[in-house]
């Protein structure tokens, strides 16, 4: 690959001091400054990387005074360097991982996810009559214990059972425009957002100290958007494979989930809802559902971070002389395009309020566990 890196800045006037009653000649400051790292090889979706930052303010004005020092329209020293401050927060939480986002961006694209899961349903309707016909009133008073059997049972397949009622055929004619898609030159692309957070901060800063001493607080801002784009390609010609109403019954299977695989046994498998809280490999199953004849081809991950800083005006008097210092603003901003493949990792994701309930739940019921599943917690010991 043929690595290109493009550098591109603006300048300002830099304004005037005087030091010792002498004064100092204006310079051009950098203002805006921006680099670019691509590849000029074929094709679309290479790696890239951008890193950009842009000041405004920061000007100094103070009258000469007896101790020959002065400003006028001066850029505050901090500025003028290269290194100016303002970088981003890095205490950003709740991003998943560059695997992790694509992995979920691979699940949430693919032209065979389901968009209900009727075999699943159909494995815990039987679950769910036994527990209405053994528990009947007393849910209330074993609610721990039924707060879990709602969550992974009852809501689920009647959750799956509104969508299936109100918007079936709505989905399908939605996968339909999306095989249409996935047959052209260009296949199925499509871009979800995985994951986005903020986090504030703030920090003292000295945008001069020579000749005269000006410090203020800061307050920053970083912002994170991790977005993740899919492209696939069908396996085979499916215009020759299926005809118009077999390729529909086929996308109507994929809509309902009509099929028994890997991902299908992992969500009737006990407790495998709590092992995905910490690693990605039911949502790596999903991925991987092929009822219909499709690839991932491409699957690029993209994370833009912007970290706005800013500071209050200065007014005051050093060496009996009015000092002023107009509001800075540093806004700084990176980009960068990854590719990456689909695969099991491990996260520690942030709870909600409802899976804190779950848990509770759980420690709430430990003492009431099934024996088969206390065998089970034994053996895995």
């Amino acid at each position: 690959m043929a690595q290109r890196d493009r550098t591109a800045f603006t300048t300002i006037d830099g304004g005037i001091r005087w030091q010792s009653g002498a004064p100092i000649s204006s310079v051009q400051i950098i203002n805006d400054r921006g680099t670019c790292t691509d590849f000029t090889d074929p094709g679309d979706c290479r790696p890239l990387t951008i890193s950009k930052w842009s000041f405004e303010g920061g000007i100094l004005n103070h009258p000469l005074d007896a101790a020959g020092t002065g400003f006028s329209n001066y850029v505050c020293d901090m500025l003028r360097s290269t290194g100016v401050p303002g970088p981003h927060l890095l205490n950003v939480t709740g991003v998943p991982s560059d695997t992790a986002a694509a992995t979920s961006a691979a699940a949430q694209t693919n032209p065979s996810r389901p968009y209900v899961d009727i075999p699943v349903d159909l494995l815990q309707i039987g679950e769910l009559l036994q527990l209405i016909q053994r528990q009947g009133y007393t849910l209330i008073k074993e609610a721990a214990r039924e707060n879990l059997r709602f969550q992974f049972g009852i809501y689920p397949t009647v959750d799956d059972v509104v969508k299936l009622i109100a918007r079936f055929h709505d989905q399908v004619d939605r996968r339909v425009r999306e095989v249409k898609r996935l047959q052209t030159k260009k296949g199925l692309r499509r871009t979800v957002t995985a994951g986005q957070s903020s986090y504030a901060g703030s920090d003292l800063w000295v945008p001069q100290s020579n000749g005269i001493f000006v410090s203020t607080r800061a307050h920053g801002l970083t912002e994170f958007t991790k977005r993740v784009h899919c492209r696939w390609l069908p396996t085979a010609d499916l215009s020759k494979l299926y005809t118009p109403a077999e390729m529909r019954r086929l996308i109507q299977r994929a809509v309902l989930g009509a099929t028994v695989d890997f991902s299908t046994v992992w969500q009737i498998i006990p407790w495998s809802w709590l092992i995905d809280w910490g690693f990605t490999l039911g949502t790596y199953l999903k991925s991987q559902r092929n009822i219909i004849p499709a690839q991932l081809t491409t699957c690029v991950v993209m994370l833009r971070t912007r970290t706005a800083w800013e500071c209050p005006g200065v007014s005051g008097s050093n060496n009996g002389k009015p000092t002023t210092m107009d509001p800075i603003r540093i806004l700084r901003q990176s980009m960068t395009r990854t590719s990456v493949s689909p695969s099991v990792t491990a996260q520690f994701p942030f709870l909600d309020g409802n899976q804190v309930g779950i848990l509770a739940s759980l420690v709430a019921a430990k003492a009431r566990m099934p024996s088969s599943l206390k065998k089970l917690q034994r053996e895995l010991r």
